[in-house]
């Protein structure tokens, strides 16, 4: 996260000679994508297993939508990211993270139910549409 306070820093004062053209800001916008992504996912991840393994008795459904709400955010952020160096891999992993929290919700949202998963994944999807847009 402090990484990309320092990029959006140097993206507006542009006042360094080593990173004077955006093609060099937005590669290490995108290789500082393709680190932070996939980390923070699994140690969200890790760390809502271990928080959820210490309770006796086990709620599916609320580890469940703690994963959600965690990809949720992390998505989110790469949208912002992307909006604001203008860049195309951090949009399309939030794109992938939002499209997971439709199908992983509507998945876990139905147990197993073709119908259950359709009725399910309409309001999930108006509001990964409603937060991309």
């Amino acid at each position: 996260f402090v990484w990309y306070i320092l990029l959006v820093r140097l993206e507006a004062g542009r006042t360094t000679v080593i990173l004077a053209d955006d093609t060099k800001t937005r590669t290490l916008v995108s290789l500082t994508s393709y680190m932070f992504f996939p980390l923070s996912l699994y140690l969200g991840y890790m760390n809502l297993r271990e928080f959820f393994d210490q309770f006796e008795i086990q709620r599916q459904w609320l580890e469940a939508l703690a994963n959600i709400l965690m990809v949720f955010v992390v998505a989110m952020f790469m949208l912002l990211v992307a909006v604001v160096f203008n860049a195309i891999e951090p949009n399309v992993m939030g794109v992938g993270g939002l499209l997971f929290c439709v199908f992983y919700g509507a998945y876990s949202m139905s147990q197993g139910q073709l119908l259950g998963f359709i009725m399910a994944m309409v309001p999930l999807a108006l509001v990964a549409y409603g937060a991309a847009v």
